[in-house]
Protein backbone atom coordinates (compact mmCIF):
# COMPACT_ATOMS: atom_id res chain seq x y z
CA UNK A 1 0.00 0.00 0.00
CA UNK A 2 1.49 3.41 -0.77
CA UNK A 3 2.44 5.83 2.24
CA UNK A 4 -0.46 8.37 2.19
CA UNK A 5 2.04 10.81 3.70
CA UNK A 6 4.74 10.49 1.12
CA UNK A 7 4.76 12.54 -2.15
CA UNK A 8 2.77 10.42 -4.78
CA UNK A 9 4.53 12.87 -7.26
CA UNK A 10 7.44 11.30 -9.31
CA UNK A 11 11.08 13.25 -9.49
CA UNK A 12 13.34 13.56 -11.70
CA UNK A 13 16.80 14.17 -10.13
CA UNK A 14 19.06 15.47 -12.81
CA UNK A 15 23.11 14.65 -11.65
CA UNK A 16 26.15 15.66 -12.79
CA UNK A 17 29.80 16.30 -11.41
CA UNK A 18 28.58 17.35 -7.77
CA UNK A 19 27.76 15.23 -5.23
CA UNK A 20 28.16 17.71 -2.64
CA UNK A 21 25.16 19.48 -3.45
CA UNK A 22 23.20 16.59 -5.01
CA UNK A 23 23.11 14.99 -1.61
CA UNK A 24 21.37 17.72 0.03
CA UNK A 25 18.61 17.02 -2.53
CA UNK A 26 18.31 13.66 -1.66
CA UNK A 27 18.00 14.76 1.89
CA UNK A 28 15.15 16.95 1.44
CA UNK A 29 13.37 13.86 -1.21
CA UNK A 30 14.02 11.37 1.46
CA UNK A 31 12.10 13.95 4.39
CA UNK A 32 9.40 14.00 1.17
CA UNK A 33 9.64 10.16 1.04
CA UNK A 34 9.21 10.29 -2.48
CA UNK A 35 7.62 7.16 -4.12
CA UNK A 36 9.25 7.28 -7.66
CA UNK A 37 12.37 9.06 -8.51
CA UNK A 38 14.06 9.12 -11.47
CA UNK A 39 18.15 9.74 -11.95
CA UNK A 40 19.27 11.06 -14.75
CA UNK A 41 23.63 12.39 -15.93
CA UNK A 42 24.75 13.47 -19.06
CA UNK A 43 27.74 11.71 -20.18
CA UNK A 44 31.61 12.97 -18.90
CA UNK A 45 33.38 15.68 -21.38
CA UNK A 46 35.91 14.39 -23.44
CA UNK A 47 38.26 17.14 -22.46
CA UNK A 48 38.32 15.81 -18.72
CA UNK A 49 40.04 13.16 -18.21
CA UNK A 50 38.88 12.31 -14.94
CA UNK A 51 35.42 13.24 -15.35
CA UNK A 52 34.26 9.16 -16.48
CA UNK A 53 35.30 8.21 -12.92
CA UNK A 54 34.00 11.72 -10.73
CA UNK A 55 30.31 10.79 -12.23
CA UNK A 56 30.48 7.17 -11.57
CA UNK A 57 31.30 7.94 -8.30
CA UNK A 58 28.64 10.40 -7.84
CA UNK A 59 26.28 7.91 -9.59
CA UNK A 60 27.02 5.09 -7.21
CA UNK A 61 26.69 7.64 -4.00
CA UNK A 62 23.35 9.04 -4.75
CA UNK A 63 21.75 5.34 -5.05
CA UNK A 64 23.84 4.65 -2.28
CA UNK A 65 21.59 7.61 0.20
CA UNK A 66 18.13 6.29 -1.34
CA UNK A 67 17.65 4.45 1.79
CA UNK A 68 13.71 4.52 1.68
CA UNK A 69 10.99 2.75 -0.17
CA UNK A 70 11.23 4.37 -3.39
CA UNK A 71 11.16 3.05 -6.98
CA UNK A 72 14.18 4.32 -8.62
CA UNK A 73 14.17 4.55 -12.50
CA UNK A 74 17.96 5.87 -13.65
CA UNK A 75 19.55 6.84 -17.53
CA UNK A 76 23.23 7.49 -17.53
CA UNK A 77 24.25 8.37 -20.85
CA UNK A 78 28.04 7.39 -21.92
CA UNK A 79 28.30 10.19 -23.87
CA UNK A 80 28.74 14.04 -23.13
CA UNK A 81 25.58 16.12 -25.28
CA UNK A 82 26.05 19.20 -23.01
CA UNK A 83 23.00 20.97 -21.25
CA UNK A 84 22.08 22.76 -24.01
CA UNK A 85 21.00 18.73 -25.47
CA UNK A 86 21.23 16.56 -22.37
CA UNK A 87 18.62 18.19 -19.91
CA UNK A 88 15.63 18.46 -22.09
CA UNK A 89 16.46 15.13 -23.68
CA UNK A 90 16.60 13.89 -19.52
CA UNK A 91 12.65 15.43 -18.73
CA UNK A 92 11.68 14.40 -22.59
CA UNK A 93 12.26 10.68 -21.47
CA UNK A 94 10.81 11.85 -17.67
CA UNK A 95 7.72 12.55 -19.37
CA UNK A 96 7.82 9.54 -21.81
CA UNK A 97 6.82 7.78 -18.84
CA UNK A 98 4.80 9.87 -16.91
CA UNK A 99 2.05 12.31 -17.02
CA UNK A 100 3.27 14.89 -14.60
CA UNK A 101 6.04 15.08 -12.31
CA UNK A 102 8.60 17.35 -10.72
CA UNK A 103 12.07 18.51 -12.28
CA UNK A 104 14.95 19.51 -10.03
CA UNK A 105 18.55 19.71 -11.01
CA UNK A 106 21.57 18.61 -8.17
CA UNK A 107 21.93 22.03 -6.97
CA UNK A 108 18.67 23.00 -6.71
CA UNK A 109 17.60 22.35 -2.74
CA UNK A 110 13.99 22.14 -2.54
CA UNK A 111 12.22 22.57 1.31
CA UNK A 112 9.12 20.32 1.83
CA UNK A 113 6.61 22.92 1.27
CA UNK A 114 8.05 22.67 -2.29
CA UNK A 115 6.88 19.13 -2.59
CA UNK A 116 3.21 19.94 -1.63
CA UNK A 117 3.31 22.98 -3.33
CA UNK A 118 3.82 20.97 -6.98
CA UNK A 119 1.75 18.60 -6.10
CA UNK A 120 -1.24 20.10 -5.27
CA UNK A 121 -0.83 22.62 -8.19
CA UNK A 122 -0.40 19.50 -10.81
CA UNK A 123 -3.84 18.19 -9.78
CA UNK A 124 -5.71 21.60 -9.60
CA UNK A 125 -4.72 22.97 -13.22
CA UNK A 126 -4.25 19.77 -14.37
CA UNK A 127 -6.37 20.25 -17.27
CA UNK A 128 -6.09 24.15 -17.74
CA UNK A 129 -3.84 24.21 -20.69
CA UNK A 130 -3.19 27.72 -19.93
CA UNK A 131 -1.21 26.53 -17.36
CA UNK A 132 2.21 25.09 -18.49
CA UNK A 133 4.69 25.62 -15.27
CA UNK A 134 4.69 25.24 -11.57
CA UNK A 135 8.28 27.23 -10.17
CA UNK A 136 9.45 26.34 -6.74
CA UNK A 137 11.28 30.37 -7.17
CA UNK A 138 10.51 33.48 -5.69
CA UNK A 139 12.66 36.42 -6.53
CA UNK A 140 10.42 39.23 -5.39
CA UNK A 141 12.25 39.79 -2.45
CA UNK A 142 9.54 40.79 0.17
CA UNK A 143 7.12 41.87 -2.84
CA UNK A 144 3.93 40.02 -2.17
CA UNK A 145 2.21 39.76 -5.37
CA UNK A 146 -1.97 39.26 -5.80
CA UNK A 147 -3.87 37.62 -3.17
CA UNK A 148 -3.45 34.15 -2.89
CA UNK A 149 0.14 31.86 -2.31
CA UNK A 150 1.18 32.27 -5.69
CA UNK A 151 0.97 34.39 -8.86
CA UNK A 152 0.80 34.39 -12.43
CA UNK A 153 3.58 35.21 -14.50
CA UNK A 154 5.70 34.98 -17.79
CA UNK A 155 8.40 34.23 -16.30
CA UNK A 156 8.94 30.05 -16.05
CA UNK A 157 11.78 30.01 -13.46
CA UNK A 158 13.65 26.85 -13.40
CA UNK A 159 14.97 26.06 -10.30
CA UNK A 160 12.68 23.57 -9.23
CA UNK A 161 9.70 23.38 -11.50
CA UNK A 162 7.08 21.01 -12.13
CA UNK A 163 4.92 20.43 -15.13
CA UNK A 164 2.63 18.30 -17.66
CA UNK A 165 3.43 16.14 -20.69
CA UNK A 166 0.83 18.14 -22.10
CA UNK A 167 3.25 21.38 -22.09
CA UNK A 168 6.60 19.83 -22.54
CA UNK A 169 5.92 18.58 -25.53
CA UNK A 170 5.35 22.17 -26.82
CA UNK A 171 9.58 22.08 -26.41
CA UNK A 172 11.72 22.53 -29.19
CA UNK A 173 15.14 22.93 -28.46
CA UNK A 174 15.75 24.01 -31.77
CA UNK A 175 13.13 26.86 -31.41
CA UNK A 176 11.96 26.12 -35.11
CA UNK A 177 9.05 28.54 -34.80
CA UNK A 178 11.08 31.40 -33.77
CA UNK A 179 11.46 32.78 -36.72
CA UNK A 180 8.31 33.21 -37.67
CA UNK A 181 7.02 34.28 -34.08
CA UNK A 182 9.49 36.90 -34.36
CA UNK A 183 8.96 38.77 -37.46
CA UNK A 184 4.86 39.27 -36.52
CA UNK A 185 6.81 40.60 -33.21
CA UNK A 186 4.63 38.06 -30.97
CA UNK A 187 7.28 38.98 -28.17
CA UNK A 188 5.31 42.35 -27.53
CA UNK A 189 2.25 40.24 -27.00
CA UNK A 190 4.15 38.65 -23.89
CA UNK A 191 5.76 41.92 -22.24
CA UNK A 192 4.13 45.22 -22.36
CA UNK A 193 7.36 46.94 -21.84
CA UNK A 194 10.06 47.86 -24.62
CA UNK A 195 13.21 47.18 -22.35
CA UNK A 196 11.50 43.93 -21.64
CA UNK A 197 10.30 43.30 -25.14
CA UNK A 198 14.16 44.14 -26.13
CA UNK A 199 16.00 41.64 -23.84
CA UNK A 200 13.50 38.92 -24.52
CA UNK A 201 14.21 39.32 -28.41
CA UNK A 202 17.75 39.48 -27.32
CA UNK A 203 17.96 36.33 -25.42
CA UNK A 204 15.60 34.55 -27.84
CA UNK A 205 17.82 35.38 -31.19
CA UNK A 206 20.69 34.41 -28.97
CA UNK A 207 19.70 31.39 -28.10
CA UNK A 208 17.79 30.19 -31.84
CA UNK A 209 21.24 31.12 -33.46
CA UNK A 210 23.30 28.71 -30.95
CA UNK A 211 25.34 31.66 -29.70
CA UNK A 212 23.49 30.98 -25.89
CA UNK A 213 23.76 27.06 -24.89
CA UNK A 214 21.57 26.84 -22.93
CA UNK A 215 18.19 24.76 -22.48
CA UNK A 216 15.66 26.54 -20.76
CA UNK A 217 14.70 29.66 -22.96
CA UNK A 218 14.09 27.16 -25.16
CA UNK A 219 11.28 26.48 -22.68
CA UNK A 220 10.56 29.86 -22.27
CA UNK A 221 9.36 30.29 -25.73
CA UNK A 222 7.51 26.69 -25.98
CA UNK A 223 5.44 28.37 -23.05
CA UNK A 224 5.48 31.89 -24.86
CA UNK A 225 4.13 30.07 -28.55
CA UNK A 226 1.27 28.63 -26.39
CA UNK A 227 0.43 31.94 -24.59
CA UNK A 228 0.80 29.61 -21.84
CA UNK A 229 1.03 30.87 -18.00
CA UNK A 230 3.98 29.87 -15.33
CA UNK A 231 3.16 30.30 -11.61
CA UNK A 232 5.55 31.12 -8.88
CA UNK A 233 5.11 31.34 -5.27
CA UNK A 234 4.82 34.66 -3.53
CA UNK A 235 7.91 32.49 -1.07
CA UNK A 236 10.84 30.99 -2.28
CA UNK A 237 10.65 27.19 -2.02
CA UNK A 238 14.44 26.06 -3.16
CA UNK A 239 17.53 27.27 -3.12
CA UNK A 240 20.21 27.07 -5.62
CA UNK A 241 23.40 26.24 -4.24
CA UNK A 242 25.60 25.60 -6.60
CA UNK A 243 27.14 29.02 -7.53
CA UNK A 244 30.81 28.25 -7.20
CA UNK A 245 33.79 27.23 -9.66
CA UNK A 246 32.45 24.08 -10.53
CA UNK A 247 28.81 25.26 -12.18
CA UNK A 248 28.58 26.06 -15.78
CA UNK A 249 26.74 29.55 -15.73
CA UNK A 250 26.57 30.32 -11.87
CA UNK A 251 29.95 30.57 -10.89
CA UNK A 252 29.71 33.60 -8.70
CA UNK A 253 28.95 32.77 -5.20
CA UNK A 254 27.62 36.76 -4.37
CA UNK A 255 25.39 36.44 -6.50
CA UNK A 256 21.86 37.80 -5.81
CA UNK A 257 20.46 34.80 -6.36
CA UNK A 258 23.13 32.39 -4.83
CA UNK A 259 22.00 30.40 -1.95
CA UNK A 260 18.43 32.07 -1.20
CA UNK A 261 16.68 31.05 2.24
CA UNK A 262 13.81 29.16 1.71
CA UNK A 263 10.13 29.66 3.64
CA UNK A 264 6.59 27.45 4.31
CA UNK A 265 3.73 27.76 2.41
CA UNK A 266 1.50 25.78 4.95
CA UNK A 267 -2.05 26.67 3.40
CA UNK A 268 -2.11 27.08 -0.14
CA UNK A 269 -4.67 29.81 -1.31
CA UNK A 270 -5.72 30.22 -5.04
CA UNK A 271 -5.62 33.54 -6.21
CA UNK A 272 -9.49 35.14 -6.98
CA UNK A 273 -7.94 35.60 -11.16
CA UNK A 274 -6.01 33.77 -13.33
CA UNK A 275 -3.96 36.85 -14.76
CA UNK A 276 -0.61 37.57 -15.81
CA UNK A 277 1.08 40.13 -12.90
CA UNK A 278 3.06 42.29 -15.31
CA UNK A 279 3.96 44.33 -12.33
CA UNK A 280 6.19 41.28 -10.78
CA UNK A 281 6.90 40.20 -14.23
CA UNK A 282 8.33 43.71 -14.69
CA UNK A 283 10.48 43.77 -11.64
CA UNK A 284 11.84 40.83 -12.25
CA UNK A 285 13.50 41.73 -15.40
CA UNK A 286 14.93 45.43 -14.43
CA UNK A 287 15.54 44.45 -10.96
CA UNK A 288 16.96 41.06 -10.75
CA UNK A 289 18.22 39.50 -14.13
CA UNK A 290 19.12 42.73 -16.06
CA UNK A 291 19.34 45.63 -14.09
CA UNK A 292 20.46 48.98 -15.90
CA UNK A 293 24.15 49.71 -15.89
CA UNK A 294 23.49 52.47 -13.51
CA UNK A 295 21.31 50.17 -11.01
CA UNK A 296 23.71 47.57 -11.19
CA UNK A 297 27.26 50.13 -10.73
CA UNK A 298 24.99 51.06 -7.83
CA UNK A 299 24.26 47.92 -5.79
CA UNK A 300 27.80 46.74 -6.15
CA UNK A 301 29.34 49.51 -4.48
CA UNK A 302 26.44 48.85 -1.66
CA UNK A 303 24.77 52.66 -2.28
CA UNK A 304 21.44 50.48 -3.21
CA UNK A 305 20.45 46.94 -1.97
Amino acid sequence: MPNSSAIQTPVLLILFNRFDTALQVIAQLRLAKVQRLYLFSDGPRTNRASESAILNEVQEKILAQIDWPCEIITRFEPKNEGPRLAIGKAITWFFEHEEEGIVLEHDCVPNQSFFHFCQELLTHYRHDERIMHISGDNFQFGNWRGDGSYYFSKLNHIWGFATWRRAWKQYDVDMKAYPEFREKGQVNTQIDFARGQKIWTDTFDKTFSGTLQTWDYQWTFAMWLKDGFAILPNKNLVSNVGFDALALNTTNPNHRLANLETFDIKDIAHPSVVQIDAKADKYSINEVFNPTILKFALRKFGLIK
